[in-house]
């Protein structure tokens, strides 16, 4: 091949190098003759001298994961460039350059200099790559105007370079910028040193600010792992049961700080001297702080709470309107769980005696003089720090959260639509949260629970069959797959809550209460309206609902466990099917309980017998039906006889109330 002649004719040879790539990724050495050895190294050194920017190399993978991984995170080697200029006022330090269109980047790198991705993308899918990143953003942020378009040396038309060498082949682009606002897994990313207001993470004053506020340039999931692992580590080291007494105590003297009495059954004002009275203000409106503005609409008892003796020399507390003909106030036995000798001490206001046992405490890695380690999101909603400090005044109170700036500018240069087929590349100085593709398989999952969705928690998801088979499947070669082998932003179960409400939201559209009943459920429903029966039946399964109001006082019509103010109307479901139906007026030795209550709001009411010929037992036999009502009164026991008699008769025999046994 010649060399620097004018007269050498260039052919595109982008498919050949395109379809040979995978030769780089083998292990094993690649064998050619030497002339093509020669050919290719004229070739580089040729392109390396009609380039811009330094030499290119090509970057060694950190992933070791297999090819098996179901994550969407192919094993894609980028492509690393140093010293690119971006347009006339940036220049990137580090540019990595990926051409696998379904890569995702969830912790890019940051640089003082700046640290770019260009990214290939799927012209006709196309896929905003900042959504794959794990860092939020938030304000300042912006993107340029329609007519406002800028235009960067990396995103340019192929199909222009050969005929038009200048900067007239560099396609229009929209530009989106914003600044991190996100603290995530532990690691802060600041990398400038102006101090905005809007910006960084939050953490307690108790946290070591100095190890915190390192600024560091990167972050990996294995990075992520380590943290997690210390944690784990150091709560296990700490853990012993004395750390366990001493929490219970600690918490149980904060309870009372905060709350006192907690009950709301007197209105009396204890008489209190002036410096409690400016203890108690300042306790006030510290709580009033933590729960940033709500007032209780009952308010809680204001009574003082002390710390006494029995006849037989057990301790308690207990508040100063606690009587024998009124017990709804707090009365407390001090067991072996606790910590007498710290309680005595906080009661007897012994501020060495405190001072002693927190200090020793410290020095096992717990207490409230401990360090601590709680650093939260800038987003979040939690201004003071859940755990109990003292404060410059001694006094042992939640603390308010300090900031911990982080000035990482992130900036998006996507082509616009019309261009995106001449270049389907998106261009990073980048870092928010789940990549959109795993969400979306997420929701699928928690869609396909049905009914066990309505009472769903992170708890009980991350043990449901469902899932559990869900993920065996994506990860064949794991043991115990979790949910956090998905992804890292499940490990998070407030953030996994959020996408069981959307779920339930898309599921449960009119609720999962009274309302939601009649539109959730397939159903044969009965309602009473200007005292006729209206029926809307469909194949499966048998629903009833009643929603009556007694039109007479009942002696026995007294419910305790009903609160001060029941309900007005008797709220009555009956879920059975027909076959149902049919076998319970064949039964005999008929039983019913009233004893469950899974459904909040709710008393389940069910019928169920011993079946002679399946040879079933009364304590495991069959269930005909189930009844939720809202009430226990006789009269409601009479409305469920009859709203039961009354599906019966569609198998045309009366059922006989005098067979149940109530």
């Amino acid at each position: 091949m010649s060399s620097a002649t004018d007269q050498t004719t260039y052919v595109d040879v982008t498919d050949h190098l395109r379809r040979i790539s995978f030769l780089v990724n083998t292990s094993s050495p690649v064998l050619a003759p030497p002339l093509v050895a020669e050919w290719l190294s004229n070739f580089c050194s040729e392109t390396q001298d009609k380039q811009a920017g330094p030499k290119i190399t090509r970057a060694i993978s950190s992933s070791s994961s297999s090819s098996d991984d179901i994550l969407p995170i192919p094993n894609s080697t980028p492509l690393i460039r140093h010293n690119v200029k971006l347009h006339r006022k940036t220049t990137l330090s580090v540019l990595y350059t990926y051409e696998d269109p379904d890569i995702v980047v969830e912790y890019p790198e940051t640089s003082p200099a700046g640290i770019g991705y260009l990214m290939r993308r799927n012209p006709y899918n196309w896929r905003n790559p900042l959504l794959d990143v794990v860092y939020s953003q938030g304000q300042p942020s912006g993107r340029s105007k329609k007519g406002e378009e800028e235009i960067c040396n990396l995103l340019i038309d192929p199909a222009q370079v050969r005929e038009s060498p200048d900067d007239s082949n560099r396609i229009l682009c929209t530009k989106i910028h914003s600044t991190c606002s996100h603290f995530s897994s532990g690691f802060h990313c600041r990398t400038h040193f102006i101090i905005f207001l809007r910006q960084g993470a939050k953490a307690c004053p108790q946290v070591n600010l100095t190890e915190a506020s390192v600024p560091h340039s990167s972050a990996s999931r294995a990075q992520v792992q380590d943290r997690l692992r210390i944690d784990l580590e150091t709560h296990a080291a700490t853990t012993s049961p004395n750390c366990t007494i001493f929490e219970k105590t600690a918490a149980f003297i904060a309870a009372i700080c905060s709350l006192g009495c907690g009950s709301s059954e007197s209105s009396e004002v204890p008489n209190l001297p002036p410096s409690e009275q400016e203890q108690w203000a300042f306790l006030e409106a510290h709580q009033n702080q933590i729960q940033r503005g709500y007032e209780p609409a009952i308010p809680k008892c204001p009574g003082r709470i002390a710390l006494e003796y029995n006849y037989r020399g057990k301790a308690f507390v207990v508040c100063e309107f606690h009587s024998s003909n009124n017990r709804f106030h707090l009365y407390r036995i001090l067991d072996d769980s606790y910590n007498l000798d710290y309680i005595e001490a906080f009661f007897n206001e012994d501020d060495d005696e405190l001072q002693r046992i927190e200090e020793a405490a410290c020095l096992l890695g717990y207490g409230p003089l401990a360090t601590c380690k709680n650093i939260t999101n800038f987003s979040s909603q939690r201004f003071h720090c859940p755990f109990d400090h003292r404060d410059a005044h001694g006094r042992l109170i939640q603390l308010p959260m300090r900031m911990l700036p982080c000035n990482t500018k992130f900036t998006l240069y996507e082509p616009l639509e019309q261009f995106r087929l001449a270049c389907p590349y998106a261009t990073i100085p980048l870092p928010r949260e789940t990549p959109p593709q795993i969400k979306d398989d997420l929701l699928e999952v928690l869609k396909s629970l049905d009914g066990d969705l309505a009472d769903l928690t992170p708890r009980r998801f991350l043990r449901h069959p469902i899932l559990q088979a869900y993920l065996r499947q994506k990860f064949p070669q794991l043991p115990n797959p979790t949910l956090s082998d998905l992804h890292s932003s499940f490990s998070n179960r407030e953030h996994l809550r959020v996408y069981i409400k959307t779920a339930k939201v898309d599921f449960f559209p009119h609720g999962t209460g009274w309302k939601g009943q009649f539109s959730n459920f397939p159903c044969v429903l009965f309602g009473s309206k200007n005292g006729k029966m209206q029926t809307c039946q469909q194949k499966i399964t048998t629903f009833a609902a009643s929603s009556i109001s007694p039109t007479s006082p009942h002696e026995f019509d007294t419910d305790p466990s009903s609160g001060p103010e029941p309900a007005k109307n008797l709220q009555l479901i009956v879920c059975m099917t027909p076959n149902g139906s049919r076998r319970l007026q064949r039964s005999q030795y008929l039983q019913s309980d009233i004893g469950f209550q899974r459904i909040e709001g709710f008393h389940e009411f069910e019928i169920a017998a011993m079946d002679s010929f399946a040879n079933t037992s009364m304590i495991r036999g069959v269930i005909f039906l189930r009844i939720y009502l809202n009430r226990q009164t006789a009269l409601a026991h009479k409305m469920v006889m009859d709203t039961v008699n009354n599906i019966v008769r569609l198998t045309r025999v009366r059922l006989s109330n005098g067979i149940i046994s109530m």
